[in-house]
């Protein structure tokens, strides 16, 4: 029986007790020791993926005046083979306001699916006012939202540089350049189920209930024991 003047001790405190009875000398043979832990509390769980995304597209169009949209609502579907993605597919769907012998404003959305997942967002640009010899330029920077599949939560910036290929409109055809950069959102790690899974470093690969990475061995094993079922 417990002394009753003998304070309570926190439930961490417990967990630590176990530890140490559970560990004995085994921590050190399994390469769980003090040296290096400044060096282990300062490791971070890897974040995700950036894309560095460039290539070249071509694409047709189509063209309608809507109410939403009166001068002309545009919808280009193309492809090409960029660096980060592969081989994509994508659709650009936007309003352009016409401004003549200016620059015309045009925002919408994009779409743009690979071969792991379709990445989409919102686009804003403008269309040149003046034809060249090869056509309109048009540039749309796209601010990516997200996607899905290995695109879930994906966020950046992706400049597409075109030319409307025809110097008459409305132009059904374009070609251009993609240049810019995907930031894919870190995985979500699991938590540790057994003391075994913080060992020879395992520790890095899981979070607390927070999702919070643990600062070395020890606070991950403190983890496991006290959510250890009774």
């Amino acid at each position: 029986m417990r002394h009753p003047r003998l304070p309570t001790r926190s439930r961490r405190w417990r967990a630590m007790v176990a530890v140490a009875a559970l560990a004995g000398s085994a921590w050190t043979t399994a390469g769980v020791g003090t040296a290096g832990a400044a060096g282990d509390a300062a490791a971070a769980v890897a974040g995700g993926d950036e894309l560095a995304v460039a290539g070249a597209f071509s694409a047709t169009g189509t063209f309608e005046s809507t109410p939403d949209c009166p001068a002309f609502h545009t919808v280009h579907t193309g492809e090409g083979s960029w660096t980060g993605l592969g081989d994509v597919t994508f659709v650009l769907d936007y309003c352009v306001v016409l401004s003549p012998g200016a620059s015309s404003p045009l925002s919408g959305t994009i779409a743009i699916t690979a071969a792991e997942g379709t990445v989409t967002g919102t686009v804003e640009g403008s269309l040149a006012g003046v034809g060249g010899p090869e056509g309109y330029p048009a540039e749309y920077t796209a601010t990516i939202t997200g996607g899905t599949e290995a695109y879930e939560g994906a966020s950046g910036t992706l400049v597409l540089a075109g030319v409307w290929d025809d110097p008459e409109i409305p132009v059904r055809s374009m070609h251009g350049t993609v240049s810019g950069t995907l930031e894919l959102p870190s995985p979500e790690l699991p938590h540790p189920s057994s003391i075994r899974d913080c060992l020879r470093g395992g520790w890095r690969n899981f979070v607390d209930d927070d999702g919070d990475a643990f600062h070395g061995p020890w606070d991950c094993i403190i983890y496991v024991v006290i959510h250890r079922r009774p």
